[in-house]
């Protein structure tokens, strides 16, 4: 598994890393984190971020993540450039099982890509797929997939 954090993990020095929590709504970013933060599944369908959250995230004792779980909608587009700065890494997180969700995939890496080319594509909410994982989305990129009902998958993917 790709983590961004692997040539840090020995280090003696105490490194926070900025972490951004990006993609298209309802593809469960804010869940992912919660599952992560909490070590246990909410069963509250309806969370909904407007703007951003902040969270100090542990990754072990020598590395932190400043993380920002970021919704993205027209009206707050020159706000959320400001985010992407000096960001170390973005999760893209998408909806395996919404087509829509799937489609923007290269619209949000076009607008990462300026920011930082260490970019973790997410595909989240496989619990939900009927008929395996889409073939356009195996073609062309490189993913994790997960589910934030998952507990380990979330660790594995944090860390």
């Amino acid at each position: 598994m790709f983590s961004p954090y692997e040539d840090l993990t020995m280090c003696e020095h105490k490194i926070r890393k900025k972490c951004l929590v990006v993609g298209p709504s309802n593809s469960g970013k804010t869940a992912i984190l919660n599952t992560f933060k909490n070590q246990n599944i909410k069963k509250d369908r309806n969370l909904r971020l407007y703007g951003a959250e902040y969270s100090d995230i542990k990754i072990n004792e020598n590395i932190s993540l400043d993380t920002w779980d970021i919704t993205i909608s027209p009206k707050y587009n020159q706000v959320t450039d400001l985010y992407y700065k000096n960001a170390d890494v973005v999760i893209l997180v998408f909806d395996v099982s919404d087509q829509k969700s799937i489609h923007t995939l290269k619209k949000w890496i076009t607008k990462i890509r300026p920011h930082t080319s260490n970019i973790v594509i997410v595909g989240n909410k496989v619990d939900l797929l009927k008929h395996g994982y889409p073939d356009y989305v195996k073609e062309r990129y490189r993913s994790i997939l997960m589910s934030a009902k998952n507990v380990d998958s979330v660790n594995r993917l944090i860390q």
